[in-house]
C-alpha cells in the first residue's frame, strides 16, 4: 500500500519493537515495517469498534461481533461467539466475507 502524498521520511519516528512486543495505534496513523527477517511469522491483528447504526458504503456485507448491547440495524453479518479453535462454520463465515 502507498500513501499519497508520500511521507516525509525525515520527520518519521522509528519505534523498534522487541520480540513479544506490539504496538497499538489509530488506523489513520501511517505506519510500516521492514520485511520480517526472523524464522517466525509476523502477526497483524485489527480491532475496530463502532456503533451498530454505522453502515459501510461498500458493495459487500462485512461481518462483526456484537460486544455490547443489541443490534437493531443489521448492517453487518453477526458473528456468533466461537465455541472452539478453528471452528468450521467460523472459517466458512470468514471465507464468505473475505471473498466477496
Amino acid at each position: 500500500q502507498e500513501i499519497f502524498p508520500p511521507i516525509d521520511e525525515s520527520t518519521a519516528i522509528n519505534i523498534e519493537l522487541r520480540p513479544g512486543q506490539f504496538s497499538l495505534h489509530n488506523v489513520l496513523i501511517a505506519h510500516a515495517s521492514k520485511p520480517n527477517q526472523s524464522d517466525d511469522r509476523r502477526i497483524g491483528l485489527a480491532f475496530r469498534y463502532t456503533a451498530t447504526s454505522v453502515r459501510q458504503h461498500e458493495k459487500f456485507k462485512d461481518s462483526a461481533a456484537l460486544v455490547r448491547g443489541s443490534d437493531s440495524y443489521g448492517h453487518f453479518i453477526a458473528e456468533p461467539r466461537p465455541r472452539e479453535n478453528m471452528q468450521t462454520d467460523m472459517i466458512d463465515l470468514h471465507n464468505t466475507v473475505t471473498t466477496q
